[in-house]
Formats: C-alpha cells, structure tokens, sequence
C-alpha cells in the first residue's frame, strides 16, 4: 500500500469492529444488568430478613397470648373451685345455724344478737 493513500477498512475489518463493538456493549450490557440484579437481590433479602423478623415477632406474641389465656384459664378454673367452697361453706353454716336454732339451747342463742345476725344473713330468719 502506498503512503499517500488512507486506510480504508474492508468489510471484514467492520466487521470485526461492529464485533468488537457489539462485544462491548454485551460486555456493559451484562456489568449493568448484574449491579441491577444484585440491587434487587439484596432488596429482596433485606424484604425477606424484616418478613422472617415480623412472623418470629408474631409468633412470640402468639406464644405470650396462648400463655397467658392457658393462666387465664388456670385462674378461672381456681376461681370455679374456690366458689363451690364457699358455697359448701356457707351451706355447713345454715346448717349449723339450724341445728343450734332447735337444739335445746336454742333459746339461749336466740338470746344473743351475733347469732340472730348470722341466723338473718343465712337463714334468712327475721325474728
């Protein structure tokens, strides 16, 4: 080739620069899609950790209630157990009341005002 005359590619060397080019572009191409991948990777992991951390919240929150309807329960059942006692006991009183009411020293307890007091409050007794 002389030197007055320029360089003129021939269609296999654009070729090779349209591949060069086009290799590059892939090559952008792929760094730009990976740094977009890996943004939304890390969103999605960071999306997935406070989802894992909200349902082991709401599980422990669940646990605490289960916990404290199962106490709930307990003391209700305390309760159910304690008012039957007391209902037993104040039957015995009546009861007792009656008895020393008719006993042969009834006229004596008659005679005092804590027995006609408690005679009112179980038996219901006015007199």
């Amino acid at each position: 080739m002389p030197r007055d005359d320029f360089y003129t590619p021939t269609d296999i060397d654009a070729l090779r620069m349209e591949n060069e080019l086009l290799a590059f572009e892939a090559r952008y191409l792929r760094g730009q899609f990976r740094g977009q991948l890996s943004a939304r990777v890390a969103e999605y992991e960071r999306s997935a950790t406070e989802l894992k951390n909200r349902l082991e919240e709401s599980e422990r929150r669940l646990e605490e209630s289960e916990r404290r309807l199962e106490e709930s329960e307990r003391s209700a059942a305390q309760l159910r157990e304690r008012l039957a006692e007391a209902e037993r006991a104040e039957q015995d009183i009546a009861l007792l009341l009656q008895r020393l009411a008719n006993s042969p020293f009834g006229w004596f307890f008659a005679s005092r005002q804590n027995f006609r007091i408690l005679e009112q409050r179980y038996l219901g007794n006015d007199g």
